[in-house]
């Protein structure tokens, strides 16, 4: 009789509970509590799925999230049956009003966590606006304003070492393909975007920066920025305006959703994953592409659902004899 430690160098290990860690990819083992041996295949984005999640309490779109993770994010602003000033947080599992943002707006750049986050720019009552404020998860603070007014903006990193891309100079949605770079006290001028657009998406740092789709045509386009310049790469699918995930990730892994249909990056290709639920655009997101939501949004009226996304690190399979 053949010995496995023989012919293959190591002996199979026993556990009891099924692990959960990258670091075994390629392992077989034994689960001493299902009596059945099994292995370890990589996870990630391309197992991920979408899952009901708590209710908002005010159906609305155009609001902004890219502040937090899964169990700890915001959204603020947006519309509901007029402009609003509402912020809501997230725990995982559930929503609770916040404390108000300083002015009813729609459009806000959004990035950073949910208790140091930064509120760039957005959509006054009649106007675009140059605002930009910190949030500490109980109050919020004017901080150095951008230097001209913007809107629908690509908000990545922190509140003193952040990104702002591209986004609409006017109330008319003019798109513009600047970049503005913020240290916590001054705004400065980066490289220009590939394109002049706004709503997209964007994941990253300041110096590892990703935006990727928008408003204006081609609504595909992806670009890397490297706290200088960007550089175009891979382009999506499908066109993604109005993106759901803003702040999502690296440069080299990032989701971008939009009607029900999902894309994810690995650095290389786009690939179609799981799909929403509920087919919307123009909603609220944060978290990685591990562990995400996706909040709010737009069909034919605003809907107040929350979807989540999981992606486990590993596959498990069962061993059969056949």
């Amino acid at each position: 009789m053949a010995n496995y430690k023989e012919l293959e160098g190591f002996s199979v290990q026993t556990l009891a509970t099924d692990p959960d860690s990258p670091g075994w990819v390629g392992s077989i083992f034994y689960n001493s509590t299902s009596g059945t041996f099994k292995t370890v295949k990589p996870g990630g984005v391309p197992i991920g799925t979408w899952s009901s999640g708590g209710t908002m309490n005010t159906a609305r779109y155009r609001m902004m999230g890219g502040a937090g993770i899964q169990t700890a994010g915001l959204v603020v602003g947006g519309y509901d049956t007029g402009l609003s000033s509402a912020v809501e947080s997230y725990n995982g599992t559930s929503w609770t009003t916040s404390t108000s943002f300083p002015t009813t707006a729609a459009d806000i750049g959004m990035t950073g966590t949910a208790t140091a986050s930064l509120a760039i720019g957005g959509n006054d009552p009649g106007a675009n606006t140059s605002g930009v404020y910190n949030f500490n998860g109980t109050s919020w603070t004017a901080t150095t304003s951008l230097p001209s007014v913007g809107a629908r903006i690509k908000a990545i990193g922190t509140q003193t070492a952040a990104l702002a891309a591209t986004g609409e100079a006017d109330p008319g949605q003019t798109p513009t393909n600047r970049t503005l770079e913020f240290d916590g006290t001054t705004w400065t001028t980066g490289g220009n975007y590939p394109i002049s657009t706004n709503n997209g998406g964007c994941s990253g740092t300041q110096t590892a920066g990703f935006g990727f789709g928008g408003n204006s045509v081609p609504r595909v386009v992806a670009a890397y920025y490297d706290g200088t310049s960007w550089t175009t790469v891979t382009s999506l699918n499908t066109d993604k305006t109005e993106s759901m995930f803003s702040g999502s990730g690296t440069q080299t892994n990032s989701m971008i959703a939009r009607t029900t249909t999902t894309e994810a990056w690995n650095g290389t290709s786009w690939t179609e994953v799981a799909e929403l639920a509920t087919s919307r655009s123009a909603g609220g997101s944060f978290g990685t592409t591990s562990s995400m939501v996706a909040a709010g949004g737009v069909t034919t009226t605003q809907v107040a659902n929350t979807e989540e996304w999981s992606a486990p690190d590993v596959l498990i399979n069962t061993l059969t004899t056949s």
